[in-house]
This record gives C-alpha cells, structure tokens and sequence, in this order.
C-alpha cells in the first residue's frame, strides 16, 4: 500500500499532490479558463482559503499538459520591482549557466526591466522567455503577492505593471501571469497602469461549501487502496467544524493527524475522541505554536487574542473579528506571521475588494477550551468591557453626524483618559481621536460658561438700572424682574460650578499645558462669582432705594391732591386759599418747584382739580 499521506496538514497541494486535491473541481475548470484566456489573472481569497493549493495542484498540472512551461516567482522584501522580476527571469532564460553567469544575465536584466521603459522592451523579454517554454508558452505563477503589497506597496504596483507588459502572445505561444493575493491587497495594487487588469482579470474564491469539503475529506481516502474511514466519521469531523473561518485547515490538521494515528490502515471514531475532537485538536495545535514565536511575538500574543473575543454577561465571551483599523502595528505583523501558522483567519468585511481586512479566531472552542487564552481574557476584562462602551460611543458619534453632545464628558471622560494612559498601544487612532476630542471640548467648555454668565451679568445690571424708573410699576412685576434674572445668574453659575469640577475630576489626567487652562478658567469663574453677588447686591439696594422714591413721591402726590381740594371748598365758602407751612403742610417736605421748571418727579398741582384751566 502506498504509504504516502494524503493530507497536507498547515502546507499547501503542490503539483505533485494532485492526485490527492479534491472538492475544487468547479473552481479549477474556472481558474483553467481564466489562466488560458487572459494575459494576467490574480486570484483573491482570504486566508486559509486554498488558494495557493487551487492554482498548484488544481490548474498548473492542466497547463503543463497542455504544453506549457511554468516556474514560479516569489516576491522578496527589500527588493525592488525589477530584481524581483530579473531574478526570476533569470532563472527561466539562463538555464544551465553557472553563478556569476547568472548573475550577469541578472544584472543585464536590471537596466531593461524599468517601469518607465518596459514597454519597449517587453516585446523582445517575451519573445525570449518564450523561446526556452513549452510548446504553447509560458506561465509565470506569482504566489502571496499580497505580502510583498503590504511591505513594498509602490513595489508591488510597479512589478505587477511589468508583469502585465510583459504578458501576451507572440504567435502560437502565450506567456502568462497568474498570481494569488488577499483582498485587502488588491487596492495598494492599483495605479494607472494596472486599473484595467484589477477591475477585469480578478477572481474571488470562496471558502469550500460544505459538500465541497465533504468531498475534500473522503476523496483522498478514497483515492488511497486500502485506506478507509470508520461509518460516520467524516460526517462527525465536518459537524464538529460546522463553518469556522479556519475550518478548512483545521480539516487538514485534524486528517493529518487521524492518518498518522491510524488503526490498520483506518482512521477511527476512537482516535479522533482521544484527540479531542475538533476543538481539543485546534487547542492542542495553537498551543504547540506559540513558542515558535519570537519572544516580542509572544509578549504581544496577549494583547491581538484579547480583541478577538468579546466580553458578554458574567464571564462569557464571544468570538469578535478584529478589523485591522483597531490593531497596533505590531499586533498587525503579529497576525500575519498567525495567520501563516493558521492561528488565526484574515477575511474581510463584506464588501469585494473594498472589504475592510479583519482577523478572526478559527474555531469558537478556543475561546472555552484554551486555558492560556481563558485567563488572558480575564485579566483583560474590564479594560475590554470598557473598550466596547467606548467603541459603541464612537460608533454613536459618527452616526449622528459628529453631534459634539455625544462626545464624552464628566466621569465618563475621566476613565477614558485613565484608560488611554494605561493602554496606549490598544487604543486605536479613531478611539483616541475621540477621547482627546471631548477632553479639548470639556476644557473649552469652561471659558465659554464663563463667558455666557458674563454677558448674563451684563444684561442683567442694566435690567437692573432700569429698576429706578420703575416705580409705577406693582411691587409683583419688580419683584418677578429681579426673580427671574437672578435665576438665570445662578443656572449660569452652575453650570460654571460644574464644569469647573469636572476639571478638578480630570485634572489628573491633563497633562501640563493644560493645567493654565484650568487656573485661569477657575480666576475667571472666581471673578463671574464675585461680579455676580455684587451685582445681585447692588442692584437689590438700588431697587429699595428706587421703591422708597416711588412711595414718598406717591405721599406728596396724594398731599398735593388733598391741598387742591381744600382749596376748591375754600374758595366757594368765600375764604381765602390755605398758607403752607413748612410744619403742617406735608407738602413742605420738598422745596416748591419753579413755575418756569416744573420738577419732572412731582405731579402738577391742579391734578385732580376740577377748576383746573
């Protein structure tokens, strides 16, 4: 019995396994057809999802049947468009030379494969490449081109504008370009060059439907004599992996690992238990991985996992794909050395090309199972409890289009500004935005209260002048006036008061070239409060001395009137008018007014009179 295993594990199909790939049949006769068809074809999928093995064991073997060459180009970081391309190049154009031979038909290269003159010379560099292909061409495979995007994106748009004047024909013989990479890439790919090749040669592949990877767990077994499974057990495995992310790899581990365990050439329900199911194997291979990582990597393990899961009610938590906005630099480069491992899943919000890159979990059973990822998340919990308010908050804000009474304020923006100094690099740039934005408008906040009372104050002093002129109004609506307005002076004090104290609540999270701010909001709230009670003082002694005017103007009126009407009797009794007396007279009280100038403060004297001319 061949003895070779037919399960890949983690490693992707390559030519020689495809004997053993199965559950891609409708997706290589598409990818067949594109490659055959069309000068350049990249074919994007999230991680995980196959793509590298699809175009090794699915569609090059179709091509090299079909009489055509093929070798492999592997981007670099660190190294330009050009040497990328004239090192692989060189490969296929100087077969059989020596090193340094090699090495001067590489640098020969460099000088042709400019971006600014590929297009007159990539007619000739197809023609020779096609010489030493097969019979009907050349295919020239570009894997992860993604990570070469994301390191040298200038780099990347540059090779894959060469790569796209080199593609064609030349007779009966095509040089092709086929590449895989991530969605996300797809946009740092793009320039004046390449726009046309991204909007028409792209093709999305999707992660296997459940019958196609029912087919990818039994056909390798079938293909193997004298290989089985016991009845039920490939039904058991894909129920445990129900439709994780990372389901596809997990398959792999799990097969690998039922192949390397097997009981007289069968793989059996009884070691797929011992193994733990499913999810006792995911556990058991992340925990096997972590310390293949660097020490930085692993110090930073904590901080990317404890996103990827949220805090529910008690203690539960929740599978929660990160988008890539929300991680640190270093958290991100931690993903993608992860994500090669298969110990996480970078997919995309819906979305096509334009799809926000996330990072996920590939199975929910770490979240209950791994005990290192249980206890990160523990002690993680409050900051991430509060890290979701936070973000539903943010969320809130840009909805209601940045309305500035969603922004955070009082205690809620006092723990924002203690958790942002206890988590600077897991708070992402959008939330910072918005903690730093409500702490200078809750700083600003205070001079302008300050302000307002002023102008309240002010307004309110020459309501309060007007107090003198109103004597003839009823004690109530003076009364009312002075009410109301002292009223409004105190709200405005409060609110004063209480964005000051607020201040005081924040002030130890300010830093220094806030602290003048709020000493000089706290002197100009001091003096709007000293300014405030005098006014208040001022204008209530003003008031009595304006009502005792009004009263002792009231008595000399009535005095006046009741002088006049003596005077009437008096004169149709025949007697002669009333003398004053500056004792007996109340209208003594005040100096007699001159005829010429009557005072503007006393009533005529004929008022009331009926002989009054």
């Amino acid at each position: 019995m061949n003895v070779r295993c037919p399960f890949m594990g983690l490693s992707a199909f390559t030519e020689d396994d495809a004997e053993f790939f199965y559950g891609r049949d409708g997706d290589i006769a598409r990818m067949h057809e594109a490659v055959s068809t069309r000068p350049v074809t990249v074919v994007a999928g999230s991680s995980g999802c196959g793509k590298s093995s699809l175009i090794r064991a699915g569609v090059l073997p179709r091509l090299r049947a079909e009489g055509m060459s093929i070798s492999e180009l592997r981007p670099t970081s660190g190294l330009s468009a050009a040497a990328v391309l004239a090192r692989a190049l060189t490969e296929v154009l100087e077969l059989g030379l020596g090193d340094s031979d090699r090495l001067t038909g590489t640098l020969e290269l460099l000088e042709l494969l400019k971006i600014d003159r590929i297009d007159s010379v990539a007619d000739e560099l197809r023609a020779r490449v096609l010489v030493f292909g097969g019979s009907a061409g050349h295919v020239l495979f570009v894997d992860q081109l993604e990570e070469y995007a994301s390191s040298e994106p200038e780099a990347a748009r540059d090779l894959l504008g060469l790569l796209a004047a080199l593609a064609g024909e030349d007779g009966t013989a095509a040089l092709r370009i086929v590449a895989t990479a991530r969605p996300s890439s797809l946009n740092a790919l793009v320039s004046a060059r390449t726009v046309g090749l991204i909007s028409e040669g792209v093709y999305f592949l999707a992660p296997l439907a459940r019958a196609d990877l029912a087919r990818a767990v039994t056909g390798p077994v079938d293909a193997m004599s004298g290989l089985s499974f016991e009845p039920g057990l490939p039904d058991r495995i894909l129920a445990d992996v129900r439709d994780e992310p990372g389901r596809m790899a997990l398959v792999q581990i799990i097969l690998r690992e039922l192949w390397m365990h097997r009981t007289h050439s069968t793989l059996t329900h009884a070691t797929y238990a011992a193994m733990g199911g499913a999810a006792g194997q995911i556990v058991e291979y992340v925990e096997r991985s972590l310390p293949l990582l660097s020490q930085a990597q692993r110090d930073c393990a904590p901080r990317l996992f404890v996103q990827l899961a949220r805090p529910g009610d008690g203690d539960t938590y929740s599978r929660r794909p990160a988008r890539a906005a929300e991680l640190a630099p270093e958290l991100l480069d931690l993903a993608q050395e992860l994500a090669a491992r298969r110990l996480v899943v970078l997919s995309h919000t819906p979305g096509g090309a334009d799809g926000e890159e996330t990072v996920g979990l590939p199975h929910e059973a770490l979240i209950q199972l791994w005990p290192r990822l249980r206890q990160w998340l523990v002690d993680y919990r409050d900051f991430r409890v509060w890290q979701e308010q936070l973000r539903a908050d943010l969320r809130r804000w840009q909805t209601q289009f940045q309305d500035p009474g969603r922004l955070l304020r009082g205690s809620d923006l006092a723990e924002a500004l203690h958790r942002l100094a206890e988590h600077p690099e897991d708070i992402s740039a959008d939330e910072r935005g918005y903690i730093l934005l409500s702490r200078r408008r809750a700083t600003g906040s205070i001079g302008r209260a300050v302000q307002t009372a002023s102008g309240v104050i002010a307004k309110a002093a020459v309501s309060m002048r007007q107090v003198k002129d109103s004597g003839s109004r009823p004690h109530w609506q003076v009364l009312t006036v002075v009410g109301l307005w002292v009223a409004v002076l105190l709200t405005a004090a409060s609110i004063s008061v209480h964005e000051v104290l607020s201040s005081f609540r924040l002030h130890g999270q300010l830093g220094p070239s806030d602290t003048p701010a709020v000493v000089t909001s706290i002197v100009a709230l001091g003096t709007a409060t000293g300014t405030l009670i005098g006014v208040v003082l001022t204008a209530y002694a003003k008031y009595v001395q304006a009502r005792g005017q009004a009263e002792a103007d009231l008595i000399r009126a009535r005095a006046e009137l009741m002088r006049a009407e003596a005077d009437v009797t008096r004169a149709r009794a025949g007697l002669p008018p009333h003398t004053p007396s500056a004792n007996g007279d109340p209208s003594a009280l005040s100096a007699p007014a001159s005829p010429a100038e009557p005072d503007a403060g006393q009533p005529p004297t004929s008022v009331g009179s009926p002989d009054a001319p």
